[in-house]
């Protein structure tokens, strides 16, 4: 199921931003790049749908004031072109608050403006006099960071890229303590300016000369970041709610845990997410406590991905955009899913409904196969379920066709009455979707409950392309039904994938699956009380 874009091909923007911005957006829609020596013709040829630019500096940022200016000398120019097409015009507004003042020029010629800081909000609609400014956290792109390939080639346990601003004493002051406490653990330091001539207020200490590595480009860090246990962050914005360091995200996308220097948005938004170290005393504490503790790390990690894809992805500003502009018809609503499953057992109902009803995704529906009378309960959670009679001797393959064909998404997922999915199961597989080219996630390393014991199987399987799955722990692109089928057999524990392709199948975290594990489900489930169960415990994140 390769990543669609949220506006599909249908969304135009022209753009005026630096080359990291247009690498994360233009996977969302047509992106077209301003030339202002013949920018009439572009917009004449293109007919966007958005003119949209973000904040830049030097010669862009010279540009860009040469832009607004035209507007005031009675020059022609792209604003009129916008007004007069009805194209709205948005800025964004990515060093607030530090540079408002530097920027706050260029923004109040746009229709719409959106901040990182939204203690800056009421401050723009002020002096603009309008309410359309909005506030946009930092993004990352899915099909730049993701976690795929995670657990190779470590290059070191901790790592941190960025620039010393000795200048900004404060900044300065949390890099050294987390620096220092990193230092005994393998760090690495990748310098931003390290091939830039710069002023001595950029250099960073002596005493950290052998931590330093070259800097890298955007697209290469994105890599990079999976090389680390853990990375580190400063915030040089450290009062702000939404204002956070894009290190922070993009290393979390890459599935690395973060510990960063104290600031309000790290808290607000990633509590219990990010660490955060306030002394070197804590800093080597937090160091030592995930760096020594695997099954914590693994934990930390997956939690961390599953905030950055549900909720700091590029898509999300594509679509805040088209509902502010008033495009609303240009966007698509997120993939939704339909649960199968084939109840052989009527005493097992309830398990299923428990594991159906408490999965995390809003857009689901269950098909329910059985050869048994079967009474779901009126409510409104259970307002999604198609019960289907069979006859009970229909084989597995076939009841399996019967339920696509009646599924109304184009994701779907078996499962097993005798299995326990925890919350948030599908919505962590139809996460992957976002950034694999796979058309199948599942779980090649899973959790099974054997003889009252919690066992882990097939471990070193995780976040990778994969040619096998547990028969019951995956998710599938219907028009992949063919080769599911083919390979689906009665018994069998484990699909192969062997013969079909490389990039068929994608092998995503091992948790929030215990095969064999609806039994632990009792037919009154509380489910405070089953989350404090111990083997639940063992496999909920």
């Amino acid at each position: 199921m390769p990543k669609k874009t949220i506006a599909g091909n249908e969304l135009r923007i022209i753009c005026y931003m630096d080359s990291m911005g247009y690498d994360c957006l233009k996977y969302e829609c047509q992106m077209f790049k301003l030339d202002f020596t013949n920018w009439k013709d572009l917009f004449e040829s293109v007919r966007p749908h958005i003119f949209l630019v973000y904040t830049c500096w030097g010669g862009m940022h010279k540009n860009l004031l040469d832009l607004c200016k035209s507007k005031d000398t009675g020059e022609e120019n792209i604003f009129d072109w916008c007004k007069k097409n009805s194209v709205p015009t948005v800025y964004w507004n990515q060093e607030d608050p530090v540079s408002f003042n530097t920027f706050f020029n260029i923004a109040k010629y746009f229709d719409y403006v959106y901040t990182t800081d939204s203690d800056c909000i009421d401050k723009y609609r002020s002096q603009l006099r309008h309410n359309r400014v909005y506030v946009m956290p930092h993004l990352i792109q899915p099909l730049i960071h993701n976690p795929i390939d995670k657990n190779e080639n470590k290059l070191n346990n901790v790592g941190f890229a960025g620039v010393w601003y000795a200048m900004r004493p404060n900044r300065t002051k949390d890099m050294e303590m987390l620096f220092d406490a990193a230092s005994k653990y393998g760090l690495d330091i990748y310098n931003r300016m390290y091939y830039v001539n710069y002023t001595p207020a950029y250099k960073f200490p002596d005493k950290y000369n052998y931590f330093i590595k070259p800097s890298v480009s955007f697209e290469r860090m994105g890599h990079l970041y999976k090389g680390y246990n853990v990375f580190l962050t400063v915030s040089t914005v450290t009062s702000s709610p939404t204002m956070f360091s894009r290190r922070g995200s993009e290393a979390l996308a890459n599935g690395t845990c973060v510990i960063s220097s104290p600031a309000v948005s790290i808290k607000l938004l990633f509590n219990d997410i990010i660490n955060i170290a306030d002394n070197i005393e804590q800093a080597d504490k937090l160091l030592s406590q995930l760096l020594n503790n695997k099954d914590l790390m693994e934990r930390k990690s997956l939690l961390g991905q599953r905030c950055i894809f549900n909720n700091y992805c590029y898509e999300r500003f594509v679509t805040d955009i088209l509902n502010n502009t008033g495009l609303t018809s240009m966007i698509k609503t997120e993939p939704g899913v339909s649960v199968i499953c084939i109840l052989k057992n009527i005493g097992n109902l309830h398990k299923i409904l428990y594991c159906y009803n408490n999965q995390t995704i809003k857009d689901k529906e269950l098909v329910l196969l059985t050869d048994q009378e079967v009474n779901v309960p009126d409510t409104s959670a259970n307002k999604y379920i198609k019960v289907i009679p069979v006859d009970k001797n229909t084989s597995r393959k076939r009841l399996i066709e019967i339920a696509v064909g009646n599924s109304k998404h184009e994701a779907c997922s078996i499962f097993d009455e005798n299995d326990l999915y925890c919350k948030d199961f599908l919505n962590d597989m139809m996460n992957t979707f976002k950034y694999s080219e796979a058309e199948v996630c599942g779980k090649h390393t899973y959790f099974s409950l054997v003889e009252g014991k919690v066992s882990l199987l097939n471990d070193g399987n995780e976040y990778k392309y994969s040619n096998c799955a547990c028969c019951n722990a995956f998710v599938f692109n219907k028009d992949s039904l063919p080769e599911i089928n083919s390979i689906l057999e009665e018994g069998k524990e484990l699909l192969s994938f062997t013969n079909i392709g490389d990039k068929f199948m994608y092998s995503s975290d091992k948790f929030n699956y215990l095969k064999n594990g609806a039994d632990i489900i009792p037919a009154n489930v509380d489910d405070v009380a089953l989350r404090q169960n111990s083997m639940v415990k063992f496999v909920l994140v």
